[in-house]
């Protein structure tokens, strides 16, 4: 078992809260976020803070112009798709 929970560099459990982040996304919410946040990412460093960022803001340039991509087109609907 060690073996194979030292593969893994992360384990989610969506179902749970860790309650320390719950109260620091409801005081960035509350607060700076407040009138335009709905939502908090936490990310494990900067480089992938950035990362999330760049998709995030280019994801909400499409909606709003209306022009989102197909992003199923030409894979394969039996992978998942990751980023």
């Amino acid at each position: 078992m060690a073996y194979t929970a030292a593969r893994f560099g992360h384990v989610m459990f969506p179902e749970n809260v860790y309650e320390p982040a719950l109260k620091c996304a409801e005081l960035l919410i509350d607060g700076v976020g407040k009138g335009w946040a709905s939502r908090v990412y936490f990310s494990y460093n900067g480089s992938t803070a950035i990362e999330i960022a760049l998709k995030m803001a280019f994801r909400k340039f499409c909606v709003d112009h209306e022009t989102l991509l197909e992003f199923s087109e030409g894979r394969d609907e039996k992978k998942p798709y990751c980023g």
